[in-house]
């Protein structure tokens, strides 16, 4: 037990200096791109929300370009000064952030997200404020979330794919994430690293164009469509807790890159586990200037072992065909990395190759979750080999703690009402959804 607090104190510690480091280098960088008064006497992780995605002051929001004021009407929300872009609906989709009574299906999910699809094929053009001299911090970010709404519904889509088992249909989505990523690269990794210069953002203006052809269009929300009419079980999910894109760029910069560039290599693959992480290797491929390749799989022991989704033990897998100097599994967390062994299991004939690059660390598992901690029945063995997991890729951990790595924020009674539990809950990242958006999940 004492040797485990030493272990803890000394990685969080080391997190905490990992994410100040990033931060830093961060700040600098955009100091380059924005005007100082653009900050409003706020520092730049103020304008990170704690579930992911941005925000920023309700003074700022009232000066940015009218269109954003006309998309983001009824995505926001307004609480204690700040305007969150991602408001209630972009989580909507998913049955965890409702009240249990409240029974969602398939058709109507579906049928939302179609409308807004077309929401965001009318406004694609914003991405186009990119070009213009002097852009705001606060117009910036909404650009991007402009994006991230993209990317989410796109996510929630690529989700029901993979259960669908129809390579053909899931291809097809693939290549739309891949046209999707790439200008998300482009508009926010490449735009800060440019510092003063800019480009002319037409190029990925007709990649978006191309991304909501109505061909695609018909062809995509027809198949889902028709997929729907032969299930009971409710399909949607859209609530990830690898959703924050600062932590793909700095385990990106600061851990992947290194490590490809130590160990020279040509031709990587990249498994993303889904849900936590369905994608995100597409950000990386975008990234990286070696042949990339991705794929989306689900191997969750945690979740099979909770019952909230039966099927994703190790249901959906994919073959490894080619020859790959290195295989990534990507994940939102990391606990006792027991989802990390069975994938190594099933991929046996390449375990050698495989490492894991967590987005974030439940450090605190022994402490917080102890009924996790009996693999093996040694907690000591099994925290030190979830160590020695992450510091594989450039000899780091992650610049963030997993929303797990909490503890419950207090006890409720057995008969309390399900809004209690959950802003008391174990997970962090329930918590502060459920908190902030109180009125509108008691008023559905």
């Amino acid at each position: 037990m004492k040797e485990i607090k030493e272990i803890y104190r000394k990685n969080y510690r080391e997190i905490i200096y990992f994410a100040k480091q990033a931060e830093i280098l961060w700040e600098n960088r955009i100091d380059r791109c924005f005007c100082k008064e653009n900050f409003v006497n706020l520092k730049f992780r103020k304008y990170m929300a704690p579930e992911g995605g941005y925000r920023i002051t309700t003074s700022q929001f009232a000066k940015i370009d009218k269109r954003f004021h006309s998309f983001f009407k009824d995505k926001i929300k307004i609480q204690n000064g700040f305007v969150y872009f991602r408001g209630y609906d972009y989580y909507g989709l998913d049955k965890v952030v409702h009240l249990k009574k409240n029974e969602l299906n398939n058709m109507d999910s579906m049928f939302m997200l179609m409308k807004r699809w077309k929401e965001y094929k009318m406004n694609i053009s914003l991405i186009m404020k990119l070009n213009q001299l002097g852009l705001s911090w606060a117009e910036y970010l909404a650009v991007l979330s402009f994006l991230e709404w993209i990317w989410n519904d796109l996510s929630s889509m690529t989700w029901i794919a993979l259960k669908m088992h129809n390579e053909e249909f899931e291809n097809e989505l693939m290549c739309c994430v891949d046209m999707l990523s790439s200008v998300i690269i482009a508009c926010s990794y490449d735009y800060i690293m440019r510092g003063e210069l800019h480009q002319d953002y037409s190029e990925q203006l007709s990649v978006l164009s191309e991304l909501f052809l109505e061909a695609r269009e018909k062809y995509i929300f027809g198949k889902f469509i028709e997929y729907f009419k032969l299930q009971d079980e409710y399909l949607f999910r859209s609530m990830r807790e690898g959703d924050q894109f600062w932590m793909v760029l700095v385990n990106f910069e600061y851990k992947l890159l290194p490590w490809i560039k130590q160990n020279s290599f040509k031709k990587i693959l990249l498994l993303n586990n889904a849900f936590g992480a369905i994608n995100l290797g597409y950000f990386i491929k975008h990234l990286c200037d070696i042949e990339v390749d991705v794929k989306n799989i689900c191997v969750s022991v945690h979740e099979q072992e909770m019952k909230r989704y039966v099927y994703s033990y190790n249901s959906y897998i994919k073959d490894i065909k080619d020859d790959y100097e290195c295989v990534v599994i990507i994940d939102d967390s990391i606990f006792t990395g027991r989802s990390v062994k069975k994938i190594k299991k099933i991929y046996s004939e390449i375990t050698d190759k495989i490492v894991c690059l967590p987005m974030t660390y439940d450090v605190a598992t022994y402490f917080n979750h102890p009924e996790e901690m009996e693999f093996d029945n040694d907690a000591l063995k099994t925290v030190l080999e979830v160590e020695r997991e992450i510091r594989l890729i450039g000899g780091r951990l992650t610049p963030a703690r997993s929303y797990w790595a909490f503890k419950k924020g207090g006890e409720c009674a057995s008969e309390a009402h399900e809004f209690e539990k959950n802003i008391n809950g174990s997970d962090y990242l329930i918590r502060i959804l459920w908190r902030r958006f109180e009125r509108e999940i008691k008023n559905e």
